[in-house]
């Protein structure tokens, strides 16, 4: 076998890597969306004048979309401009072991206080770390005052890669 393989049908690569054989393939969609349900902490790919920008940002899954906040700054006021943007996850165990989901879609302000709340109620769920970043909410007439954007984005295009460790050498 040589030091890279490629097949087409499974996007099989093997190579070796630090005395062993490392495989890369590609995810199904069922394990995509697991990694993306059980995640909590991804990447989010927006472009600002043509230069692409990342910021770590926590969010939560729901349905087909992923849902975040943020406070006032230049991210939102790219979005707002240029609404594509991406979205990575990933889970590594070790340098040979991990999982990587890229998602494309569209940013989605929500504007109107019972949208706000509807997905407050979904990130709540999920409350180990969103008090750091906003204020916590607990009447619905705060949103309309509140300086927390809440947004999703859309999972149009889902695809993801793992490493696999082979054998040794």
């Amino acid at each position: 076998m040589s030091a890279l393989e490629l097949s087409v049908p499974n996007t099989f690569v093997s190579f070796q890597y630090m005395g062993s054989v490392m495989q890369i393939e590609t995810m199904s969609q069922v394990d995509c969306r697991t990694l993306i349900r059980d995640e909590r902490l991804g990447r989010l790919a927006y472009c600002k004048d043509d230069r692409p920008l990342v910021v770590p940002i926590h969010y939560v899954c729901s349905g087909n979309l992923i849902y975040c906040f943020s406070m006032p700054g230049q991210k939102l006021d790219v979005m707002r401009a240029n609404p594509n943007v991406c979205f990575e996850i990933e889970n590594i165990e070790r340098s040979n072991r991990w999982r990587c989901v890229i998602i494309q879609g569209l940013f989605h302000e929500f504007s109107t206080p019972e949208h706000k709340q509807a997905a407050w109620e979904i990130l709540k769920v999920h409350n180990d770390w969103w008090e750091v970043g906003s204020q916590s909410v607990r009447e619905k007439d705060q949103y309309e005052n509140s300086l927390t954007t809440y947004f999703s984005i859309s999972m149009d295009l889902i695809n993801g890669r793992e490493a696999i460790s082979g054998h040794r050498l």
